[in-house]
């Protein structure tokens, strides 16, 4: 739900007199005033009186009721893709309120505080409120992402495990020769706060006896082990707080270590194919300097060894008639939709 959509919901319960504060994701950004992070819903907390009004009113405007968990929790999605998450409470004399869990424990909101979105003012949760939301489990990427964004606006002291180093990522970008991978792997780790560039190529190169090219038949055991190397690393660089981009031919056939050490590591793995069609990969692989592979033969089989993806399918871009730029900037955008993402240990 983008910020438009949101200030509309909120503006269709202000003309009806109902009141709700902003939680969530949401009322993180409206408590420091811009949007810092795609959001799937908007959470809403209302007096639990008002829940027969407030549904109503979303259903004539079209939503649907898709998670009942009432007294606790109520959500609608409107067939547009927008949802709302309705956090009934029992309203409190400090102007909080109580919401009742559905195991019974009863979680106090405090009075809620004005923020803006999209330079509307709202009202939102609390600093307090927010930090003790985010405590008591395992917090994914955004959590940690909301978490530094208060303690760095606000000053405040991160409460375990946020006051740990926060693990990177690490986002598999391949594909055949002359997709583009390096040029937009450089411009993704150009847009990170700490951002590591993990050139598969290398750790081939650093084979000074004994050498396979990697394209051969012979040279399964060779790649297999500098895979495995390259794995490792990545995932160490992303428990040290980088996030990395691994640029280099990494076929679905070797994805598994990379899953592998990411679960051991509690790492996020993502995995991204450019892909472009035949004529234009071999055109920019075979036009490259002489210190790349510009053969024609090995260039056309790996090629054919990044068709028909399978499960993988959803995974590729196709950069054929996107420069670089363009390209990366598609690339980040899935990637905040978490669109590239890989089964982890949360799954």
């Amino acid at each position: 739900m983008n910020a438009e959509q949101a200030v509309e919901t909120l503006d269709l319960l202000e003309r009806e007199g109902l009141v709700a504060w902003v939680d969530g994701g949401w009322g993180v950004d409206a408590l420091v005033g811009t949007q810092t992070r795609p959001h799937a819903d908007l959470d809403l907390v209302i007096p639990k009186g008002a829940v027969p009004a407030v549904r109503s009113l979303f259903v004539e405007e079209g939503f649907e009721v898709v998670r009942d968990w009432l007294p606790s929790a109520l959500a609608l999605r409107h067939p547009d893709g927008r949802e709302v998450d309705l956090h009934p409470v029992d309203p409190t004399a400090d102007g909080g309120g109580e919401q009742v869990h559905r195991d019974g424990r009863r979680w106090h909101y405090d009075k809620p505080v004005a923020g803006s979105i999209g330079g509307r003012r709202v009202l939102c949760c609390s600093l307090a409120t927010q930090i003790r939301a985010h405590v008591g489990y395992e917090p994914s990427e955004d959590d940690r992402a909301d978490m530094r964004l208060l303690a760095d606006r606000f000053g405040s002291e991160l409460p375990a495990p946020y006051g740990d180093p926060a693990p990177g990522s690490v986002t598999i970008l391949t594909g055949p020769p002359g997709a583009g991978k390096t040029t937009v792997a450089r411009l993704l780790v150009e847009d990170l706060p700490r951002g590591v560039h993990l050139d598969a190529d290398a750790f081939y190169h650093w084979i000074r006896r004994g050498w396979i090219a990697p394209w051969l038949p012979e040279s399964r055991a060779q790649n297999t082990t500098v895979i495995d190397v390259i794995a490792g690393a990545a995932v160490g660089y992303a428990q040290g707080g980088y996030d990395v981009v691994v640029d280099g031919i990494v076929g679905p056939w070797f994805v598994e270590p990379f899953i592998r050490e990411a679960a051991a590591g509690r790492v996020t793995l993502r995995y991204v194919v450019l892909r472009p069609t035949l004529d234009v990969s071999l055109a920019r692989a075979t036009g490259r300097g002489k210190e790349a592979l510009v053969e024609e033969a090995p260039i056309l089989r790996m090629y054919d060894e990044f068709c028909d993806l399978g499960s993988y399918e959803p995974f590729v871009v196709d950069t054929t008639d996107m420069t670089a730029e363009d390209s990366a900037a598609l690339v980040r955008a899935r990637v905040a939709r978490h669109e590239f993402d890989l089964p982890d240990w949360r799954a």
